[in-house]
């Protein structure tokens, strides 16, 4: 139930531009459950939106010891080494 609320209103902040919030409560969303494909996802695109590029790697690489397998967390990481 935690961990929805987090997520939630993450993707919330998403969407009203609050890149800031939005990382903190993936976050937190990652405290309760880290394997969450989605969670990493948001968490690293609102480092990428903000030209954060190097904590978008982080996370994404974070990310990827989790779940390795992830086309969307994979992409991501082609995306942003290419803004780099």
């Amino acid at each position: 139930m935690e961990f929805d609320i987090y997520t939630n209103r993450a993707k919330l902040n998403m969407l009203r531009a609050q890149y800031g919030y939005c990382k903190e409560d993936m976050l937190e969303a990652l405290k309760l459950i880290d394997n969450d494909e989605q969670t990493w996802y948001i968490l690293a695109r609102s480092r990428l939106l903000v030209e954060k590029f190097d904590e978008c790697l982080k996370y994404l690489n974070e990310g990827l010891v989790k779940l390795p397998a992830s086309p969307k967390l994979v992409d991501l990481k082609k995306q942003c080494e290419s803004a780099l």
